[in-house]
Order: C-alpha cells, then structure tokens, then sequence
C-alpha cells in the first residue's frame, strides 16, 4: 500500500480499508490543506502541562528548491496556504496569546504574508515561526512582523559559503 499527498481527505478511507481488510494499492491526497479548525480537544486535560503556547498551521511547502531538503523533495517548491479568514478563526479560538506558526517558510508566499500579517496585527497577540534567511533582504516585512506580534524568528543556516548554497540549490529569491 501506498499513501501520497496530504493525508487530510484520505486518512480516514484508508484506515477504515484497513480495518476491513480490503485496503487499495494506493491512496492519493489532494494537493490542499483539508480542515479549516484542528481538534484540540487532547489539550483540555487538565492534568497534562502544556507550554502555553498554541500551534496554528498557515500553510505547507517551501518555494525554495534545496538538494538537501524533504520539504521541497514533497511539495516541489510549491506552497500552499490556508485562507486567512479560517486562520484568523483558528487564532481567536486558542485561550493562549503566544502563538508558534508552525509553516516550514511562510514567506513563500509573500503578498499572503502580508495580507496575513496585516490581520494578525488586530489580534494583539504574540508570535514565532521559522524562516528563510532571504526574510532579511524585506525590511519592510520585517517591520510587519514586528508589528503583528512576531517576537523571535528561527532560521536554519546550512552554510555561509555562498558556493556551497549554490550546489544546494539554496539561491535568493
């Protein structure tokens, strides 16, 4: 058996094959983010100590094309993204103000990212995600980001040597 895509739309058809025994050869997801509010009902125990931190997924995928890297080997140097009404829904739902974005390059779209942050700015709210390296040529973004609530970013640096991020595939945009 076989599982591809996002497994949202699929996961529920292959597990109920399973469990009857009459599974396909391979199950397809779509090329989409499949839900619009998570099930967070796990976190209302109140014996289990949590961060107070709440995770909100805007979007999967990377538009960089890096030799080393899953994520673009998955999605093809695509990104896809949920709309920001649904997130700004999920983010009024959480009874935490600290947020983690937990996207693999939220600027890969970065006209989204604007519009998104310009929402999020309303909120009054505290947040972090990971980046790419290529968010400090945007000082206006930058200025955004700050704006919004964005308190601390994460970048992974693979290397200084600009030749070896050129075999990387780990060019500017």
């Amino acid at each position: 058996m076989l599982v591809r895509g996002n497994a949202e739309g699929i996961w529920i058809e292959m597990l109920t094959d399973l469990e009857n025994r009459c599974f396909k050869a391979e199950y397809v997801g779509e090329n989409r983010i499949g839900y619009t509010q998570p099930d967070r009902s796990i976190y209302k125990d109140k014996e289990k100590k949590y961060l107070p931190v709440s995770l909100v997924e805007i979007g999967r995928g990377c538009h960089h094309n890096c030799a080393f890297c899953s994520i673009q080997a998955y999605y093809r140097g695509t990104y896809i993204h949920r709309d920001i009404p649904e997130i700004i829904a999920e983010i009024k739902s959480c009874k935490h103000k600290m947020f983690f974005f937990v996207d693999d390059s939220i600027f890969s779209d970065w006209k989204f990212s604007q519009e998104l942050f310009l929402e999020v700015k309303k909120l009054d709210i505290t947040w972090t995600t990971q980046v790419t390296l290529d968010i400090a040529r945007d000082e206006e973004m930058i200025r955004l980001m700050a704006e919004s609530g964005c308190v601390m970013i994460l970048i992974g640096f693979e290397s200084i040597d600009s030749a070896n991020l050129r075999q990387m595939n780990k060019g500017g945009r």
